[in-house]
Order: structure tokens, then C-alpha cells, then sequence
């Protein structure tokens, strides 16, 4: 997105709608149409330098296209007001999203723009929290209308110069956005609005989705075991299953043989969408023990590997179960965990380890591992 079209998104909030933000958050009006245009160019600069990254970028296609965001009416902006919409579903996929965009480096990007506006570091870091779900209902938006594939998307991406300089084009990319941003600048201000006024709420409504997702999965796995507290050796106290993953996990690590020749163990509270590398709410905390585990322990590397049945495809389940592998070890990574100590592995319809005859094997044939590389 172009500088001229940025500006246009401003002028089309209005001058009322910012005064009113600025008075919500207590900024200058100044700093916020200062800070708006920052935002939203970070995020589509960094979206578009991802789709080098053809993990990443299938998970920003496959998130989009699964975002619940509706036709974009009065009724659906009034609905978005009154359920409050900094808990919805685009809020949250926006939140997973910045650190995989900014590979945990989002506070430096907020720096910038405190510095480019005048705004608060608070300032700052809120406008992010808005950029990111607007920019995701802009592009779903756009890939759904005009029904685009994957290659469409990236090329979507990639001719969406975010900044004005040699060889740039701002008008060819104003005659395209315009339409669109006129509808999201009045979203903008509904969910800005909605936001500020709810983050207490948001976070209850978050991890309140978590841990029912959570239940739901314990529930759904049988010979987990009861949960048991477990204490790390920085202090931190786990409760997982004795029989599940993470107790597995721990006893490999303990024991004194060498990582070398270890075995897969399969995550067993881990789910993705049908057909897709987008994880499902549930998946949360078993990704949050495996981080803390791996914090505890910091000479840890894990090797991650995908999976799937035999249905479909060779060549597509080769890319799925690569773009699964890949989204963990993402998550993991905007968990605090180093990059360094993850690696992934799509093995596909590979390594059955039950008979895809049956319903019943090939669920157990879609899955997740991991392998101890280190300890």
C-alpha cells in the first residue's frame, strides 16, 4: 500500500472519528493520524518480505481465509460493536500473527512508530494491535471477492509497495485499495474503539477459549492419565498428563542416555483445521508446556515432523504436513523459544503407523511429532 493511499485511509476516518480515538486513549490527535500510517505500512511490508517464506506465507493465506470477518455492512460493524470485537476471532489470529511477522521483534517496530507520531509506547503498541486484524480483513476480504489462489495472493503481496520511491507506482495501488479502504477505515474505528475500551476483557474472553479448547482435548484423548504438577528446574510448575506428551518429553531429557537415536513422540493434544497448518485454539497449551520445557531446558534442540493419511495426493500431503511442521515450530518461536533449536520435516502419507483402511488409522496417521536433537 502506497503512502497516498495510507493517507487516504486517514482522511476517510475522519477528523471527528480521530479526535474521538485520541480522546479514548488520551494522544494527540496529531500523533494518532501520525501513528496510523506506520502501522499499517510495517505490517504489509513485512506480510510482503514472507512470501520468500512459502511456510509462512500459506499460513497468512490459510489464517485469512479462515477469518470470520462477514460482509462488510452497517449491521455486521454494529454486530462487530456490540459483541465486542477486540475478542473475535480476527483480533486474535492478529496477535499470533505479529510475531511470526516480526519474528518477535514487534516491540522495535512500535519504537518507530513512537518515534514517527509522538505517540505513547502504549500508543504505539495498541496501533499495531489494530493494524494487524484490519490489514487481515482487507486481504480476506480481496482473496475472497475475487476468489484468489495462493499464487494470487502472493502476487496481491508482493505489488503492494507499502513506500513511495524509484520504480513505485502509488496510483495504480490507489485505484485497486480505495474501494476497500473506504469500508475498513469506518472498521478501523469500531474495533480501535471497542478495543481500548475491552483489553481486560479480551484477554478473559482469550484465555477463556483456551482453556475450554483445552478441556475439550483432554477429554477427547484417553490414556492420558491424571494431570500432575511438575516442577522445572528454573522453578516453573507444569501441570501435564502422566501418561501424555510432555511427561514423555521430560524423561527422555532426565534420562542419561544420548539424544542420538531418540524416538518421535507424537504430540497428542494437537489439532489443525481440515485441511489446513492453521492450529486450532486447544493446541495452545500443549505448545506452552513444550516452551516452557524447552526454557527450562536451554541446551534442548527438537526436531519437529508432520504427517498425514494417504488420502488425497502425494505432492499435497508432502506440502501439508511441511506447512504443519513448520507452523509449530513458528508458534514455538513466538513462545520465546530460539529458532535455532527448531528444525521441521513434512513427511507426508510416510511412517504409517496405522492401517489408512479405516478412519480410525488414518486420524492416527495425521499427526504431529518430535525428536530430541540435543539435550
Amino acid at each position: 500500500m502506497s503512502n497516498i493511499v495510507v493517507s487516504s485511509l486517514i482522511d476517510l476516518l475522519g477528523p471527528q472519528t480521530i479526535s474521538n480515538i485520541a480522546a479514548r486513549i488520551g494522544e494527540s490527535e496529531e500523533s494518532v493520524s501520525r501513528g496510523l500510517e506506520p502501522a499499517f505500512a510495517s505490517i504489509l511490508d513485512a506480510m510482503a518480505d514472507k512470501t520468500n517464506d512459502p511456510g509462512v506465507l500459506r499460513y497468512m493465506f490459510d489464517m485469512i481465509q479462515s477469518a470470520s470477518v462477514s460482509s462488510l455492512t452497517t449491521a455486521a460493524i454494529t454486530n462487530l460493536a456490540s459483541s465486542g470485537a477486540a475478542g473475535s476471532p480476527l483480533f486474535d489470529m492478529g496477535r499470533r500473527l505479529l510475531p511470526i511477522l516480526f519474528e518477535g521483534n514487534q516491540g522495535a517496530v512500535a519504537e518507530t512508530i513512537e518515534r514517527a507520531s509522538g505517540l505513547s509506547s502504549d500508543g504505539a503498541a495498541r496501533m499495531m494491535s489494530l493494524a494487524t486484524p484490519v490489514v487481515l480483513g482487507f486481504l480476506g476480504k480481496r482473496v475472497r471477492d475475487e476468489r484468489m489462489s495462493l499464487s494470487d495472493f502472493t502476487r496481491l503481496l508482493q505489488r503492494q509497495p507499502t513506500m513511495t520511491g524509484p520504480g513505485k507506482n502509488p496510483a495504480t495501488s490507489r485505484r485497486g485499495l480505495l474501494p476497500v479502504v473506504a469500508v475498513l477505515a469506518v472498521v478501523a474505528a469500531v474495533l480501535w474503539f471497542t478495543q481500548s475500551g475491552n483489553d481486560a476483557r479480551s484477554e478473559s474472553n482469550h484465555v477463556r477459549a483456551s482453556t475450554e479448547g483445552a478441556t475439550r482435548a483432554r477429554a477427547s484423548v484417553t490414556g492420558l492419565g491424571d494431570f500432575v504438577n511438575r516442577r522445572l528446574s528454573d522453578g516453573v510448575t507444569l501441570s501435564i498428563p502422566e501418561n501424555g506428551t510432555e511427561s514423555k518429553l521430560l524423561s527422555l531429557i532426565q534420562d542419561s542416555a544420548p539424544a542420538s537415536g531418540s524416538a518421535w513422540l507424537d504430540f497428542d493434544r494437537l489439532t489443525f483445521d481440515v485441511a489446513s497448518a492453521l492450529l486450532r485454539p486447544e493446541s495452545e497449551e500443549q505448545l506452552q508446556n513444550v516452551a516452557s520445557i524447552m526454557k527450562a531446558y536451554p541446551n534442548l534442540r527438537l526436531k519437529i515432523g508432520g504427517y498425514t493419511d494417504n488420502v488425497g495426493s502425494h505432492k499435497a500431503n508432502m506440502r501439508l504436513s511441511q506447512n504443519r511442521a513448520d507452523t509449530v515450530t513458528r508458534e514455538l518461536a513466538s513462545m520465546g523459544i530460539g529458532v535455532n533449536r527448531l528444525e521441521s520435516e513434512g513427511y507426508g502419507d510416510q511412517h504409517a503407523i496405522a492401517d489408512n483402511s479405516t478412519e480410525e488409522g488414518r486420524a492416527k496417521n495425521r499427526r504431529i511429532s518430535m525428536r530430541v536433537l540435543q539435550k
